[in-house]
């Protein structure tokens, strides 16, 4: 998947301006794929529908046993404080994701 050359990382409560590692080789988010996502599109200084992609990455969760850190309303504000990072009419994937931890 192409990203542009330009990651923008959230992990652990920090912002990381790279592509960092952030899961364990033992981990069940890395080993066994116990991971979900769900892609955003931001674009002309707009994100539709970014609280029902967060939603759903959230309740998506639930299947694999997988329990969120922080609520939709914070994850979506995580992600508008990320996007300030890049230039107003960019166009960015955003890729909220839970994995599980062993």
């Amino acid at each position: 998947m192409a990203t542009g050359g330009k990651v923008h990382t959230r992990f652990q409560e920090n912002q990381h301006t790279c592509d960092m590692a952030a899961m364990r080789a033992a981990g069940h988010g890395f080993w066994p794929g116990a991971k979900v996502f769900n892609g955003v599109r931001h674009f002309a200084s707009a994100a539709p529908d970014l609280d029902a992609n967060c939603s759903c990455a959230s309740h998506s969760a639930a299947a694999p046993m997988i329990q969120p850190i922080v609520g939709i309303k914070e994850t979506t504000g995580i992600i508008w404080e990320g996007l300030k990072l890049c230039p107003k009419e960019a166009a960015v994937y955003i890729r909220p994701m839970y994995w599980a931890h062993s």
